[in-house]
């Protein structure tokens, strides 16, 4: 036997080093967990046979066999029997024992998961490889036939092996060392002893002919040792169909891509290298958006009163402005260098000395709300003054003043009284509140200035995400339950981005409370106290408090983060209010209905009681201790009157029933960190679960009641009346209605598939495409739905309090139609939701602030980092993958950042930021719209359109156009009028709006500046129409020149069909692959182009549109809502009684989900 081949076969279980001591010694070697030994030859040399030892039984092996059956016995445990040896396979699954482990070894299963235990095995050995300490040999011939010189025959296995050759290649590359016979398959990858690891040379770019060589080899593996192509992707074996094919080791190509990286004279780092760069700067960023120049700008720290008007972001919001804590709201300003605190003494320029209460932006400038010290505030204890002020005042409270702070002049410390004591002296070192009955000590000074040590504060809320994804490109099942954030200080457009939206904490295994421990426990520091940062845009280290503002999530998650039951099948199926019945049967009664609509038995607006978030609290601690201290019935059934359910508790007392270690966990907790045996929520500061979890609309809305109205009424239509629909949907007008693209066959044909932004266009589409295909009743149901729809997605509200009028109002409206068609409506919690739209939009701004868009797009990137985990640990894997995205985006666009062991400010060089600036492809890979980000300001429009458009036809100039600048006006094709283009325009005249079509469009140059002019031809409002609820208009035969600064805006029109009876022709032109063909399609043949409709369901400038429409919308008496309840019932067949359905048991289980969420 070749003494190569004994080695060989020795390093498969590396005992080579050992069998050269046994030869010496003459004693027997074990090998691995296979019951034989291997004994040497006492004398003489090496011959060409071995004899084993198996189980006390010798065993004399040909030289041939050896190299064989070694590879083979080395997965083998052999049993004694009776009968002789029998062989237990170690690596495949129930295995059993066989006397023939030849024949087990050709199994494919076999030979399969040797490949994957080779593989495995290989990853663990090369994971840390150093590819820096090989030597390469010089000498590899450059020829195919040098090549083929050096290969050597591998040797036949005795069952008939077909032999490989393979290239010898130099240090530690020996293709052909390795095993050949039948059970090494496709395995590509053969174990090395680590300390003979192969490693590319420190100078490989030195050595290209070897290099070259080892290429060329490479390429020579990729065909199997009969010459045919190999399969070079499937490293784990052959395939079915392929029976394992016999090939050599070769190098892994992540090292052969990093040689020809080499050749090229690229010096790539090591993965260890980069890995270990990636957490060194990962550790040192910390970054904060405060320090990103593109971002911190933008941030607003401190509410705006706008007085409800114009609200359209979150620091308009009342929460951020009038609800917050005393100790969440913005801590100080700046005036002159001096750093002034609410709840601190402040004299005015004026002497008079007023306590700040609330700070606010007013109009651009910082305001305080102040109660003034007067001699009502002052009691004289002794030799000691104490000021007394009311606790628990109000924003609009009556005895608070607003103050510019540039009134502000002397701190507290600073105020002196009138016999010149300090004031800090005189009051003893602080302030009390009062509410008439206790009395509450305010020390001075405020905790936050001792907190930032003379820095200036930033107070930074943030909108919390929590949802569940799947980690699969393909979306199957592999939930995912990740928290995202953005800063409420952001203007929508720029938080909108992804740039902005923040990665938290993702886990496949935990639930959203487990994960949620670390997130509160994490806010909680940073709102009680803070965390050091840099401020870009004053240029300055300041300190940051941040506090969760609001919580967005569907309703399943919404649910489980405030302790009630999934709104599905519950008895108390809403998070905000007390809406509950005793059991399911009750759901058919006239009181339940009522109190789901929010009404009494008159049929008055009298809305439920609200839950509170200190009840749900204190009763979430009191059902845990009835759970250990009675039994888990009483508990259940107490839950049930409640409404209250803490999945924790659930889990924790479900699993002490068989587990002694969880009720000794429990109790340890109990006694020493008993809040961690309920929600986190619980916990959070200045967090309330019942206000603070506003209705999310893409879920409630178009993913609830769009969704439920639009599939029944689809699925109920014939094919034809289906193709008749997607003609209509074809012809149907898009200007000026933000839709990117229409779909009408994807609409139609798969309604049971689309996401929320196509039930938008339904939205807007229905009036003009279904109405003709409805009955009266679902007609009523569809028009109240799409009148209420732009209230709801209204982006930016002009008078808050006419907006709650208006849709409250068309609440009722809506609501009013959908009981009177079936009261079986009630079974939908989301309907319900309706009636607490209009207190979370107050509360927080316009509901597409809390639309979770942004977020369950970025679940595509969570995806992308999922499926590049090896999942192992995918949860600290995305993490990682999310934390080096967030310090690429950081140091990219210019972050600053103050280094901790130095002290000095550093940020990348400006190469750096160059290449991310100029760079549009970075920016959008990232998520960054600068165009998006930096708006253009009114005084850039009107502006001709960037592109060039040919002119579609040509017209003399107006008129009176021409007698005032014949020779310096030509003819424009398109003009950008606010940003959106659309037609008709709308034009302000006096006072009053006239709606007009664009005939032509005239740029006149009068040297020192430019002016647009328009031609329009004037539309008249001709009544309402009954049929589409909506206003009609005719075209007259006036043409108007205006000037393009008096547009006011574009809005959507749709031709009358109804009333002039249009009908279907197959005119219209198809396209294939953006030809057109000769194939015709139907469309929609207007019989005039003179009576139109105002679009009054367009999501695009719903103000717009209401202001030209005609009111149409009256107000729901009692004594409708009692007929419409009365025949709701009667439709479901329960005019009377309280409910026949069924008996009752409630669900302590997981509701079913009601709706499939949408994945954007």
């Amino acid at each position: 036997m070749e003494r190569g081949e004994l080695d060989w076969a020795l390093e498969g279980w590396g005992r080579r080093d050992q069998w050269a001591d046994s030869r010496q010694t003459g004693q027997s070697l074990g090998c691995g967990q296979s019951g034989f030994r291997l004994i040497p030859p006492s004398v003489g040399p090496t011959v060409p046979q071995l004899v084993i030892e198996l189980d006390q039984v010798p065993l004399l092996l040909r030289g041939s066999d050896f190299p064989r059956i070694m590879p083979l016995l080395k997965y083998f445990n052999c049993i004694a029997t009776a009968d002789g040896p029998s062989y237990v396979c170690l690596i495949c699954n129930n295995a059993r024992p066989t006397k023939d482990y030849r024949r087990h070894s050709r199994r494919y299963n076999h030979q399969v998961n040797i490949a994957r235990h080779e593989e495995a095995e290989l990853i663990r050995r090369h994971d840390d490889v150093n590819y820096d300490n090989i030597d390469v040999q010089p000498d590899i011939l450059d020829s195919p036939e040098g090549l083929q010189g050096r290969a050597r025959t591998a040797p036949a296995s005795a069952e008939g092996g077909v032999a490989t050759v393979g290239p010898s290649l130099p240090g530690g590359f020996d293709l052909s060392s390795g095993p050949s016979g039948e059970n090494s398959g496709g395995l590509r990858d053969t174990a090395v002893p680590v300390e003979e690891e192969p490693a590319l040379p420190e100078d490989l770019h030195n050595d290209d002919d070897g290099l070259y060589d080892l290429l060329n080899a490479e390429g020579s593996l990729s065909d199997n040792g009969d010459g045919t192509p190999g399969n070079s992707g499937n490293r784990g074996g052959a395939t079915a169909a392929e029976p394992m094919a016999q090939a050599d080791w070769f190098p892994f190509r992540n090292k052969m891509i990093r040689g020809i990286l080499r050749l090229c004279d690229m010096q790539i780092p090591d993965w260890g290298t980069v890995r270990d760069s990636r957490a060194r700067i990962r550790d040192i960023t910390q970054s904060t958006d405060l320090g990103n120049p593109l971002v911190s700008p933008h941030l607003e720290f401190y509410p705006d009163n706008t007085e409800g008007q114009n609200v359209s972001r979150f620091s308009q919001s009342l929460k951020w402005l009038q609800y917050m804590a005393p100790e969440d709201r913005a801590q100080m300003c700046d005036v002159n260098d001096k750093h002034f605190y609410i709840f601190e003494p402040v004299q005015l320029l004026t002497k008079e000395v007023v306590v700040p209460i609330f700070l606010y932006m007013y109009h651009w400038r910082l305001h305080a709300k102040c109660i003034e010290i007067g001699a009502d505030h002052v009691t004289e204890l002794g030799e000691q003054t104490r000021i007394t002020i009311p606790s628990s005042l109000a924003f609009d409270d009556h005895r608070l003043t607003a103050w510019d702070i540039r009134e502000f002049d002397l701190t507290y410390s600073e105020i002196r009284m009138g016999d010149g004591i300090l004031l800090t002296e005189a009051c003893g070192g602080s302030i009390y509140d009062s509410d008439g009955l206790v009395d509450r000590e305010i020390p001075l000074p405020n905790h936050w200035r001792t907190v930032a040590d003379g820095k200036v504060i930033r107070n930074v809320p943030v909108t919390l995400y929590c949802d569940d994804t799947s980690g699969n490109t393909s979306k199957q099942f592999n939930k995912h339950v990740s928290f995202y954030f953005t800063l409420s200080g952001l203007p929508p457009h720029v938080s909108n981005q992804e740039f902005n939206c923040h990665f938290l904490s993702t886990s496949n295994i935990g639930s959203a409370l487990e994960i949620a421990e670390q997130v509160v426990d994490e806010f909680n520091e940073m709102g009680t106290k803070g965390y050091g940062a840099y401020d870009a845009s004053i240029g300055q280290s300041v300190w940051v408090m941040s506090t969760v503002l609001c919580f967005l999530a569907d309703s399943p998650m919404h649910a489980e983060i405030t302790n009630t039951p999934n709104p599905g099948q519950s008895l108390n199926p809403c998070r905000v209010c007390t809406l509950s019945c005793e059991k399911k049967s009750m759901k058919t009664s006239r009181e339940y209905v009522q109190r789901f609509l929010g009404l009494d038995n008159l049929g008055i607006l009298v809305p439920n009681a609200m839950r509170s978030w200190d009840g749900t609290r204190m009763e979430t601690k009191r059902l845990f201790s009835v759970a250990r201290s009675v039994n888990m019935t009483q508990f259940k059934k107490q839950c049930l009157a409640s409404g209250i359910k803490d999945a924790i508790n659930i889990r924790l007392l479900t699993d002490a029933k068989t587990s002694d270690r969880v009720n000794t966990t429990m109790e340890e907790l109990q006694n020493a960190q008993s809040n961690r045996l309920y929600n986190a929520f619980l916990k959070l500061h200045g967090f309330d679960g019942v206000l603070d979890t506003p209705v999310e609309v893409l879920h409630v809305v178009l993913l609830g009641i769009v969704k439920y109205l639009a599939r029944d009424f689809i699925k109920s239509l014939s094919e034809t009346v289906k193709l008749e629909l997607i003609a209509r949907l074809r012809s149907f007008n898009c200007n000026a209605l933000n839709i990117d693209s229409l779909k009408p066959n994807y609409l139609i044909r798969h309604i049971l598939s689309i996401v929320g932004r196509d039930f938008k266009v339904i939205l807007q589409c229905a009036p003009f495409v279904f109405f003709d295909y409805m009955t009266e009743e679902k007609r009523k149901i569809w028009s109240a739905l799409c009148r209420l729809s732009p209230f709801i997605f209204q982006t930016s509200i002009a008078d808050m309090g006419e907006y709650q009028i208006q849709l409250k109002l068309h609440i009722d409206i809506f609501l009013y139609h959908l009981i009177s068609s079936t009261a079986q409506w009630v079974n939908k919690p989301k309907i319900h939701m309706l009636r607490h739209l209009p207190e979370a939009i107050l509360r927080f701004g316009p509901a597409s602030l809390c639309s979770t868009e942004k977020f369950e797009s970025y679940n595509g990137v969570l995806r992308k980092a999922s499926v590049h985990s090896n999942k192992l640990a995918p949860g600290r894997d995305i993490a990682l993958t999310f934390n080096s995205y967030a310090c690429i985006k950081f140091w990219l666009s210019g972050g600053y950042l103050i280094d901790r062991s130095t002290g000095l400010l550093t940020r990348a060089s400006s190469q750096v930021r160059q290449a991310f600036d100029e760079n549009p492809n970075l920016q959008e890979s990232l998520g960054y719209n600068a165009s998006a980000t930096f708006l253009p300001g009114r005084d850039e429009f009107p502006a001709c359109h960037a592109g060039h458009y040919r002119l579609q036809s040509t017209f003399n100039p107006p008129a009176s156009l021409v007698d005032l600048a014949a020779t310096l006006c030509r003819q424009r094709e398109r003009l950008i009028l606010r940003r959106k283009r659309g037609s008709p325009a709308v034009r302000g005249l006096n006072g009053s709006c006239m709606v007009g079509e664009v005939d032509s469009i005239w740029e006149v140059d009068w040297g020192y500046a430019i002016t647009y002019h328009l031609d329009v031809v004037g539309f008249d409002v001709d009544g309402y129409d009954e049929h589409y609820d909506m206003t009609r208009i005719a075209r007259t035969g006036y043409i108007h020149l205006v000037n393009a600064t008096d547009v006011a805006g574009a809005i959507n029109v749709q031709h009358n069909c109804h009333g002039g009876g249009c009908q279907l022709d197959r005119t219209g032109s198809t396209f294939r692959e953006r030809i057109l063909t000769e194939d015709k399609c139907d469309e929609v043949q207007h019989s005039d182009i003179d009576h139109f409709l105002i679009n009054a369901a367009s999501l695009h400038n719903p103000g717009l549109h209401q202001q030209m429409s005609l009111p149409a919308a009256l107000p729901i008496s009692p004594s409708d809502w009692r007929d419409a309840i009365s025949l709701g019932l009667e439709v479901w067949g329960h005019p009377n009684e309280p409910g026949l359905d069924s008996d009752d048991s409630d669900d302590m289980s997981e509701a079913t989900q009601e709706e499939e969420e949408d994945e954007m």
